[in-house]
């Protein structure tokens, strides 16, 4: 049996924070809402855009002045102006071909999983690395579990075949790590995505650039076999 390697998609692999913040921000001004700023992004993503808003607009939502149906309104559209072009700013992060290749040799099945909606992923992973280069790419789909539910990797593995034991995620966030935990898999985590090191905590190993990164996961897959 092939061990797996499952990597998160924004922050992990990519950089995808100025086409979520046009998206965010076209929505946001079409509803009368402040705009954010880049550096306002990362502490907005990862539990999906619902959640985005909800975070962006707590003090609003807790005083009526903006109200949750409202609210999912403008999640829903941020969702639609993100998926006119999600590529158009996104660039893969320095490091990862060259990872990616690495990983070539070493019989391992990878795969993506991401709370992105599907119809997008879909399009945005061949665009940027190409149509056969993961076994399974997962985004968000409608009445099936997101992470950080086990069930959202259960369904990643049973596809690869993989046992949890023979299997490690790579994020950037707590979601990721609790993703993992729940499922019983190993984590990893890096620190050039989204949020800061000391939200990390619980992981099995931190990287902090693509060539560490490697090295960990080489000597995780030596181990595997």
């Amino acid at each position: 049996m092939r061990p797996a390697i499952i990597f998160y998609l924004d922050g992990t692999l990519i950089d995808s924070l100025e086409d979520i913040r046009a998206a965010v921000n076209t929505a946001f001004r079409a509803n009368g809402l402040r705009t954010v700023a880049r550096r306002e992004i990362p502490r907005l993503v990862g539990w999906g855009t619902t959640w985005l808003v909800e975070r962006a607009f707590a003090s609003e939502l807790s005083t009526g002045t903006l109200s949750r149906q409202k609210a999912m309104t403008v999640a829903k559209q941020i969702a639609v102006a993100y998926g006119h072009d999600p590529t158009a700013r996104t660039r893969v992060f320095p490091g990862i071909a060259g990872l990616l290749r690495a990983i070539d040799s070493w019989n391992v099945a990878t795969a993506i999983l991401t709370n992105k909606p599907d119809a997008v992923v879909q399009r945005l992973v061949p665009k940027l690395f190409g149509t056969d280069r993961f076994d399974v790419v997962r985004g968000a789909i409608d009445a099936k579990p997101v992470k950080p539910a086990a069930a959202a990797l259960d369904s990643v593995l049973a596809e690869l075949g993989v046992r949890a034991e023979h299997a490690v995620m790579v994020g950037d966030s707590e979601i990721d790590i609790e993703t993992a935990r729940a499922a019983g898999v190993a984590a990893f985590a890096v620190t050039w995505g989204y949020r800061d090191a000391r939200e990390l905590s619980g992981c099995d190993a931190i990287a902090s650039d693509s060539r560490q990164l490697q090295q960990m996961l080489h000597a995780w897959r030596v181990q595997q076999r």
